[in-house]
């Protein structure tokens, strides 16, 4: 019969406390029978309050039960399986295992192994001697001790412990290495994925409890570390793998992970630039006043946004790394290949006019220290700025940034910035201290839009021009007047979109918002205009056309455009012109 409740009712309807079926008093340390699964032992509730524990004994093999214990300091009610058997005439209880690191099928064949030693004459735990009762717990520390300090690097180390403490559940780690599972990997993977996992976080002085938010990328960054972990006993000889015969991560699908990132525009960038240098968003580190914050974090903040630092990188930077002298900073990367052993380097990054001030300006006030932090601590000086995230994440909100915008995303705007501007990949690798093009390629996306608009451009005109009408003609050298070739199609648009912003600059400001916006974006798209005619590429065209067709779409809006103020003479002409072209090039249907 199946179990209704967890709390006041046992199995076939006999109580857990009060009398029995036959009007006695019961106990609760008084054993029961019942069948025990999985289901029925998790349902099981914790003994009142005062009691120790009670017991629950299996009706398919005598002796066979599970103790429930009251709850421990981590309010976890500990299930512990069992065998009791008579030997040498007296009853003897076998502790089997714990419920959730143990289930009950293995330990009900647990219990028949330990009957049969015993009627044999063996030693009731005579089929565990081949087998070592080491942990996970008791690997982890191992690998933590003779791998870590020459295996990895400081911050994965840092990362690991994290892991370690946060999310890995203490009944995983007090599971014997033969008993692990890939189901057990599975269910790590899964609640870190899904988020909502607590622990106890330090803030400033004191500890507060957090939960975990969803990450698909720190799932599978614990994967990696398990499996890590896994594959260090492996290399070991058969005869000391203390029971571990498999890596049972190696089966795990990772979460797929999203590689985007978030790039800030031009006018996010300034914005976000002028709120850094701003005197007013400063106070003192331990000043909590609103839209105000450490004034360390935003020099960190500002230094990282100048540089293109990692954030680690700059909150551990020390002043003997930096050179006033030679304008550069002096970072030393530290790499860990499986096939090759760990190699140390240094880059070198420039240091900018806006990072040589702030970097100065923190040199003399700090006494113009030879080392030391740059970054240190107000309640610990000897230690360096530990956190930044909160300060970053209270800046995005209240500049409204993106909200998935990461602190870490303003080293990738640089880096796009860096190839967008012309510079070579192999330039921007050394600047930006990657260990190979793979690292560069990530950024190449952005740049790529701007090659599709080349391509887009050409193949959006082959065959137009602007003598026929825009209609496309066999192929034959057209002149002008002047014995030149005439003007391409873009360059049209181009000429007809200058004539429409000179009508338009005279009363900018006047206009509808949505009319203004547009001719501020068109005339920003113009810039190559201040070099001459020459200086246009036809990606540049393409770019003012797309531009010029949203502010003729705005200017003839019948609710938020120009409407009755279009001057058939000034700037509705240009307005006609203009949209003459865009038509033909396919940009505007009517």
């Amino acid at each position: 019969m199946a179990v209704k409740t967890a709390l006041g009712a046992g199995h076939r309807g006999i109580p857990f406390g009060g009398r029995g079926a036959k009007g006695k008093g019961a106990t609760w340390n008084k054993p029961r029978r019942a069948q025990l699964t999985d289901a029925f032992v998790e349902a099981l509730p914790r003994p009142p309050a005062g009691k120790k524990d009670y017991w629950m004994r299996d009706t398919r093999i005598a002796g066979f039960s599970v103790r429930v214990y009251a709850p421990d300091e981590h309010d976890d009610v500990p299930k512990i399986f069992g065998y009791t058997i008579a030997v040498d005439g007296k009853e003897k209880y076998f502790r089997i295992g714990r419920f959730g690191i143990m289930t009950a099928v293995m330990a009900r064949s647990e219990a028949q192994k330990i009957d049969e030693n015993v009627r044999l004459g063996k030693d009731p735990y005579a089929h565990r001697q081949d087998v070592s009762l080491a942990t996970v717990n008791d690997l982890f520390q191992e690998w933590k001790e003779n791998y870590w300090p020459t295996g990895l690097a400081e911050s994965t180390q840092a990362r690991y412990q994290r892991f370690w403490e946060r999310f890995i559940p203490r009944t995983f780690k007090l599971l014997q290495l033969s008993q692990v599972e890939l189901s057990h990997i599975q269910e790590i993977q899964k609640n870190v994925s899904k988020g909502g996992i607590r622990y106890s976080r330090r803030r400033k002085i004191n500890f507060v409890e957090v939960k975990s938010a969803p990450s698909s990328v720190q799932a599978n960054r614990i994967v990696a570390m398990l499996s890590g972990l896994f594959r260090y006993q492996l290399k070991k000889k058969p005869d000391q793998r203390q029971g571990l015969d498999h890596n049972p991560c190696k089966a795990i699908t990772l979460e797929q992970e999203n590689e985007e990132f978030v790039y800030l525009d031009r006018h996010e960038l300034l914005s976000l630039r002028a709120f850094l240098e701003a005197q007013e968003s400063r106070c003192k580190p331990y000043s909590r006043a609103e839209k105000q914050f450490a004034g360390t974090a935003l020099d960190a903040i500002d230094l990282i946004f100048h540089t293109g630092l990692r954030h680690r990188e700059a909150l551990k930077l020390d002043w003997s790394s930096v050179h006033f002298e030679l304008g550069t900073i002096s970072i030393k990367v530290t790499k860990y290949g499986a096939k090759r052993p760990r190699v140390a380097r240094t880059k070198h990054i420039r240091i900018t006019s806006p990072a040589c001030t702030l970097l100065t300006r923190l040199w003399e006030t700090a006494g113009q220290p030879k080392k030391g932090w740059v970054f240190p601590s107000h309640l610990q000086p000897e230690k360096h700025w530990d956190n930044i995230q909160g300060t970053w994440d209270a800046i995005r909100d209240q500049l409204d940034l993106p909200k998935e915008t990461r602190l870490h995303d303003l080293r990738h705007s640089m880096a796009t910035d860096l190839l967008r501007s012309g510079m070579d990949r192999g330039e921007v690798q050394a600047y930006m201290g990657w260990e190979s093009l793979e690292s560069a390629n990530r950024y190449m996306h952005v740049v790529t839009k701007e090659t599709h608009l080349k391509a887009e451009a050409i193949i959006a005109t082959r065959g137009i021009n602007a003598a026929e009408g825009g209609a496309a003609q066999p192929f034959r050298p057209i002149r002008s007047k002047a014995g030149v070739h005439a003007k391409g199609m873009l360059q049209e648009v181009v000429d007809h979109a200058r004539d429409l912003l000179a009508h338009l600059s005279e009363r900018l400001e006047t206009l509808p918002d949505g009319v203004r916006r547009e001719a501020k974006a068109l005339r920003a798209a113009m810039n190559p205009d201040l070099a001459g005619e020459g200086a246009w590429t036809p990606e540049d065209q393409f770019l003012v056309a797309c531009k010029a067709s949203q502010l003729c779409a705005a200017i003839m809006d019948p609710e938020e455009g120009l409407g009755s103020d279009l001057n058939p003479g000034g700037n509705g002409k240009a307005v006609k012109e203009l949209v003459g072209y865009l038509m033909r090039l396919g940009l505007i249907e009517t």
